[in-house]
């Protein structure tokens, strides 16, 4: 399976709207963490569209990223080092009010009706398709995808650098908890993960002072449960969650 990126432009108030269809979704360029984004952020008719852009203008003086819509379930994929988390999928026909995007107030209420992907195939390829992402991009250390679904085409949305690691509200908190990797244990491997990749540079800093995190890093995996590896460009990636599998390439 190949994801594919919907259409997108950079709008300032004024801007004229190129070769993309309504409905739409208007989004803050440089935030994070839904920041600016609502309800109202999908919409419909150019009228819709000017308030929205000048919205975005109005409040973070920036740019508005403009993107086709794409309705259908979100899948939200996170990595930390060479591990591929429990992929989350959120399913908005199952939230109240059964909303459009991932807003603040959806965030606030959505974790009794977020599920998790057993490691069927059709995640192992969704999983690939997040390594292959998460390496074009040249992300470091960890990382969280979100996708969207349409018509059996998987459709990337943006990546998360640095996603939240709330104790018990944010994503991968919840991933790795599924994976049975407690929050302090999270925080462990994503440090550890960042000591590994700076050692070769600060050699003198860090030879004999990383003993502990290692140590706290490998214990945290050993409990975690594993369900097979994706082999991508001669790096290995272990999927963590309750199902076994075999490796594939």
């Amino acid at each position: 399976m190949t994801a594919y990126r919907q259409r997108v432009q950079l709008m300032l108030p004024g801007d004229r709207l190129e070769d993309l269809s309504f409905p739409l979704m208007v989004k803050p360029y440089s935030e994070g963490t839904s920041i600016g984004i609502s309800q109202k952020s999908k919409v419909h008719s150019i009228a819709e569209l000017d308030e929205a852009v000048n919205k975005v203008h109005t409040q973070f003086n920036e740019a508005a990223l403009v993107e086709e819509f794409l309705p259908g379930n979100e899948y939200t994929i996170g990595l930390i080092g060479n591990y591929v988390l429990p992929i989350l999928e959120i399913d908005f026909a199952k939230i109240p009010g059964q909303p459009h995007v991932r807003d603040p107030h959806v965030k606030d209420i959505e974790n009794p009706y977020i599920s998790h992907l057993t490691w069927t195939e059709k995640a192992r390829s969704y999983a690939k398709i997040a390594i292959e992402a998460h390496e074009a991009l040249e992300v470091r250390d960890y990382n969280r995808m979100d996708f969207r679904e349409r018509g059996g085409q998987l459709y990337f949305l943006e990546a998360n650098v640095i996603p939240g690691v709330h104790p018990t509200e944010a994503d991968l908190t919840n991933m790795c908890r599924h994976a049975n990797i407690a929050h302090n244990d999270m925080i462990a491997l994503i440090v550890y993960t960042a000591v590994q990749r700076l050692s070769p540079l600060y050699s003198e800093r860090l030879t004999g002072r990383t003993e502990l995190l290692e140590e706290l890093a490998n214990l945290a995996i050993s409990k975690a449960a594993k369900a097979g590896t994706i082999n991508h460009r001669g790096r290995t990636y272990t999927l963590l969650g309750n199902q076994t599998g075999a490796q594939i390439s």
